[in-house]
């Protein structure tokens, strides 16, 4: 093994970058940021892909679906979003070609189960982002189940909280901690959550779909 810098993505109007992911063919990296922007490049030649305003506060964590097709961020602005990133390697080719052409956001509201839920469509270069935006207390961390369908999200307010990926509701919220949660993450082998906490404590959940 030798360690050494291979190469730099940089993007020179960008802050300090919280959270770093690789999507799982190692195509792409997406990273979150300080100012609320969502970058992605691709990692073969360096080039960044594309950006947007993914949130109104720092983007303290990202996380791509094991598809490839969506990727999930949160922020210490109260939220966690899901964009629908699909058309991404398409989006790539047809860059050049439309170049000139200006991003329209449209937005409706839906809700699910009391939650409040927002639907973004996001058009730049001719590729959908579809957002689901949810409302919670500064989420520090996310992780996604291994089969896809559930966000876990950990929080200031002490709190683990299971949603339902594809329509954004509330499955559960777990309680136990005794400081914010800072990380969380999702076994791929088995229906089991960890989760990392201020005061020093690990907690192990095992959860049962209803």
């Amino acid at each position: 093994m030798r360690d050494g810098l291979s190469k730099v993505l940089e993007d020179k109007s960008a802050s300090i970058f919280y959270s770093v992911r690789f999507n799982p063919d190692g195509r792409y990296i997406a990273a979150g940021n300080g100012d609320g922007m969502l970058r992605i490049w691709n990692v073969r030649t360096s080039q960044l892909v594309m950006k947007w305003a993914a949130h109104g506060g720092v983007i303290r964590s990202v996380v791509f679906t094991l598809d490839g097709k969506g990727l999930v961020s949160s922020s210490g602005h109260r939220s966690w979003k899901y964009w629908d990133i699909s058309l991404l390697e398409l989006s790539e080719l047809m860059k050049d070609s439309t170049a000139g052409h200006k991003s329209k956001v449209t937005a409706h509201t839906v809700r699910h189960s009391h939650v409040p839920v927002q639907l973004f469509i996001l058009t730049q270069v001719y590729t959908p982002f579809i957002l689901l935006f949810c409302l919670q207390d500064d989420v520090s961390s996310i992780a996604i189940s291994a089969d896809s369908q559930w966000v876990v999200s950990g929080s200031g307010d002490h709190s683990v909280r299971i949603w339902d990926l594809h329509n954004a509701a509330l499955q559960c919220t777990l309680r136990g901690h005794k400081a914010r949660v800072w990380s969380v993450a999702s076994c791929p082998t088995g229906n089991y959550l960890a989760s990392g906490s201020r005061n020093g404590w690990v907690a192990l959940w095992r959860y049962e779909a209803a």
